[in-house]
């Protein structure tokens, strides 16, 4: 927010949260870049944990109705304007428990897209 400098959350054309400004003091002049994703925490000793991601199931055993995913991705940035990212590279820690497929910008109310899931603990990922 340019007259606030607090960070702003929208979704739909609805904010649904902010940061105030005094948690993010580094960013008081922007971002260098931006991360969209998940993170699970895996306090178990017994092995990787079962928590599934988004719907539990993996880009690979489909897309739309089956993984969860991200859409219409955008930013705003320093001149104010809302942009598409334009270079993203995709990563996964553990990829055979949880994982992500890039479409990129698919157009119309789909826009900038990413797919993602996965079941945690499963016969690949122990």
């Amino acid at each position: 927010d340019p007259k606030t400098a607090n960070w702003w959350l929208g979704i739909n054309d609805e904010w649904i949260g902010y940061w105030p400004r005094t948690i993010f003091t580094t960013l008081a002049s922007g971002a260098t870049f931006l991360e969209w994703g998940g993170e699970i925490i895996n306090g178990g000793r017994t092995g990787h944990t079962t928590t599934d991601v988004g719907s539990g199931h993996f880009p690979s055993q489909g897309l739309d109705g089956v993984s969860d995913s991200f859409n219409n991705l955008q930013y705003v940035d320093q001149n104010y304007k809302v942009m598409k990212p334009t270079t993203v590279s995709a990563f996964a820690s553990r990829p055979k428990c949880y994982n992500l497929k890039v479409l990129g910008d698919v157009g119309g109310n789909r826009g900038y897209t990413f797919f993602f899931g996965g079941t945690g603990r499963n016969a690949n990922c122990r």
